[in-house]
Order: C-alpha cells, then sequence, then structure tokens
C-alpha cells in the first residue's frame, strides 16, 4: 500500500508553498448555476427545491420515533467545552453504530477506529490529504456528485481522474495512465450513488476491490445514502475491516440533518487512522451538533435499523411515484440501468432530438416551471439527464406535482 503521508503537507511537498485555491470550476459550471437557483428562490418563483440531495421523510420518521425515547443525559456546561479533535465518546458510538446499519452489519464497527468530522466534506478532503501528495490523482467513476472534484482538489491539491467503467481492465489502464507528474492513490465511489441512486454492483465491487489490492491503492467508501435502502435492492459493500478501505458517512443524508455538519471517517488501517487524527484538530464538529447527533440516534441498534427502514420504504415509495407520473406525462419510462435503488435521488433521462448548450436550456425551463433540479452533464452525464432529488418533496402530491412540471418542461424543449 502506499506511504502514508502527513495529511497538512505530504513529504514529497514540504516546504512548498500549499496549492492555490482553483478559481475555475472543476465540475461543469455548477456552482456558476447555483445563483440562478438562488435568485429563483429568493424571487420565491421555485416551487419544489429538488436540486439538493437530502432525505427529508427519513428525519421525519427518526423524529417522531423519538418523541417517547429517553434521551443521554446533557450537562449544559459540556455543551461550552472543546470536544476532543475525534469527535465526543458518545458521539462516536452513536456513528459507528449508523455506519453500521448502513453498512449492512450485524456487528458495529470499533468506535475508536472512527473520527467525527464537520460534515462529509471536510471528511473526504482530510482522506484525499492523508492519503495523496499534491498532484498525485483518485479515480472517481461517473457520473458522479458534481463537487467531488473540489473536495479532493480545491486545497489538497489532488486531481479528480474520471473512469467510465468499473471492470478491472479499465480500472488498470486508468491507474496506468500518466497523471500529469503524480500517481493514482485510491479509488473514490459513492454507492448507493449520487446522481442515479443506484447501487454499485457487486461485480463493480469485486473489480475495485481486486485492482485496489494489486496495486496497492484505498478504496474511499461514500456510504452517505447506504442506510436508506432496503432489501432486497440493498447493494454489495467493500467489508469494512479491509486496511485499504476509508468509510465516509455522514448526518446529512440519510438522517436529512445538513444543517448539523456531521460527518464520520471510518478505517481499519492504523496509519491512516493516525494520519487522520494529524488533521482532525481542523474537521471537527461542535460539540453542540455531536450531542444532538448521540441522543437523536440513541443506543439501540434495532430500533435505528426500523427507522432506517421506514425511510427507505417511504423513499421508495416517492421515487416510484415521480417516475410514474413522469411517464404519465409522456416522458419515457426510465432505462433499467438508470432506475434508483436507493436514497432519494434518481438521474432522470428527457431524450431532446438535439442539445447545443450542454442541457442548459433544458434545465432553465424546468426552473421557470418552478422546479430546481441539477443539470446532468455538471455530474459527467449527457446533457439531457437532470438530477432529480425526491427526497426533498414534502409529500407524494409534492413529488407528483414537480414531475409534471418537469414533463411539461421537457415537452416545451422537445418541441422547440
Amino acid at each position: 500500500m502506499p506511504n502514508v503521508t502527513s495529511p497538512i503537507m505530504p513529504a514529497s511537498t514540504r516546504g512548498m508553498a500549499a496549492p492555490r485555491l482553483r478559481t475555475a470550476s472543476p465540475h461543469g459550471g455548477y456552482w456558476s448555476l447555483r445563483q440562478e437557483v438562488d435568485d429563483a428562490l429568493s424571487k420565491r418563483v421555485v416551487k419544489h427545491n429538488l436540486s439538493v440531495a437530502e432525505s427529508y421523510p427519513a428525519l421525519a420518521s427518526l423524529i417522531e420515533a423519538r418523541k417517547n425515547k429517553r434521551m443521554h443525559a446533557v450537562e449544559p456546561e459540556s455543551l461550552a467545552m472543546y470536544a476532543p479533535f475525534e469527535g465526543t465518546q458518545e458521539a462516536r458510538r452513536a456513528a459507528a453504530m449508523a455506519l453500521a446499519v448502513a453498512a449492512g452489519v450485524e456487528s458495529t464497527p470499533d468506535p475508536a477506529q472512527v473520527i467525527v468530522t464537520n460534515g462529509a466534506t471536510a471528511a473526504i478532503e482530510a482522506v484525499a490529504m492523508a492519503t495523496c501528495d499534491v498532484g498525485d490523482a483518485v479515480l472517481l467513476p461517473t457520473p458522479r456528485y458534481p463537487s467531488l472534484a473540489l473536495d479532493v482538489g480545491a486545497r489538497a491539491g489532488v486531481t479528480a481522474k474520471y473512469v467510465d467503467d468499473l471492470t478491472p481492465t479499465a480500472l488498470r489502464r486508468a491507474v496506468d495512465e500518466d497523471s500529469d507528474g503524480g500517481s493514482v492513490r485510491a479509488i473514490l465511489f459513492t454507492s448507493p450513488d449520487n446522481p442515479t441512486g443506484r447501487w454499485r454492483s457487486r461485480e463493480e465491487l469485486d473489480a475495485i476491490m481486486e485492482v485496489a489490492h494489486e496495486r496497492g491503492l484505498y478504496v474511499i467508501w461514500d456510504a452517505v445514502y447506504a442506510a436508506t435502502s432496503s432489501a432486497p435492492d440493498r447493494g454489495a459493500v467493500p467489508p469494512l475491516d479491509d486496511p485499504h478501505v476509508i468509510t465516509i458517512y455522514s448526518a446529512s443524508k440519510d438522517f436529512g440533518l445538513s444543517g448539523w455538519r456531521i460527518g464520520v471517517m471510518h478505517t481499519s488501517n492504523a496509519d491512516v487512522f493516525n494520519a487522520l487524527m494529524v488533521g482532525a484538530r481542523f474537521t471537527c464538529a461542535s460539540t453542540l451538533a455531536q450531542s444532538a447527533f448521540a441522543n437523536l440516534v440513541g443506543d439501540d441498534m434495532c430500533d435505528l435499523r426500523a427507522y432506517f427502514e421506514d425511510a427507505a420504504i417511504t423513499l421508495k415509495s416517492r421515487r416510484d411515484i415521480a417516475h410514474a407520473a413522469l411517464v404519465d406525462a409522456g416522458v419515457p419510462p426510465q432505462p433499467e440501468h438508470l432506475y434508483p435503488h436507493a436514497g432519494p435521488l434518481s438521474l432522470v433521462h428527457l431524450p431532446l432530438p438535439q442539445d447545443a448548450d450542454g442541457g442548459i436550456a433544458l434545465w432553465r425551463a424546468i426552473l421557470r416551471k418552478g422546479v430546481a433540479v441539477v443539470p446532468g452533464t455538471t455530474c459527467g452525464a449527457p446533457s439531457d439527464h437532470v438530477r432529480v432529488c425526491w427526497g426533498c418533496a414534502a409529500s407524494d402530491a409534492d413529488a407528483v406535482d414537480a414531475a409534471s412540471r418537469i414533463a411539461a418542461a421537457w415537452l416545451e424543449c422537445k418541441c422547440g
């Protein structure tokens, strides 16, 4: 496996200036379009904001389940104190239990192998800093979450290298190709995926693990949507006890608690963990947020599994209802390889005869209809796709209304 270097200043670059913040967008102009969404929201012309990737039904389910539960006792004075950089004991136990549910395993990972961070973004950046030198590369399957390149590159100085196929041959080719002087150090993938809402298949995971072991790469699993998926749709997950594996989790997606800024890093690799601990002083979550998270999760694994199963059923029903509404409005049924398995997301195919602007006209037409989504091109998808978060719809009726508006905008673009 590659040597783990300082997450703050890797050995090969000590004494050099830190990488400059990049002013050009590394992910298809996503942030330049956000201003248009913000303007539309401020003018109250957006009825359904489905451009963020959260699971509000999951949060409602958890709050209801916790109404009559006894919470951990909290000393008010303790909330005003610094938390340990790696997280409080209560928050690390809660994070380990949530990660076990997300991974679908019976035994809870050792909380001593868990670090609590101020969100998954900070966790991804910290892992990039710990495992890569400036100029090294991380493989990212496409389509992908629009901001992953920014997460690993803006301050860590790591290059995002995209791969279209998760086969041993394709991964080996990507590892062996020139990476502007650096080396490929890791494979970073989200499963269930953002933007498609699909689990990586057993064959894809086997390919990732095979090449990682063969070439000494780290496998970074972004598991932030994994708990809101129930059998039989659950997919394969990497083994948490494999020293090549680093797992990222968060309260933002499965829990719908993005404002709390709770992220999780887990690894059984002591060297990687020690490197992450060096950077933990820069990524620690607030004591107040950690206390709230630990109390919300509780200490009953069966209870937490039941909550997530309920949330998964709600989200699956909402996704299916929305996709049926799209078909009823004239949109062709989604191809099997795009139909979502899990969580709140789907990558919706809206076929158009031609496109000259990367799908931006389609995206703007949908925005004018009162629905905010994400252009597929910012995710590395074809221009006649948009990413939709059905989990942000307040109800099934709202999901149907949003689907009808999306279909109406598509028909206008299709008919010219």
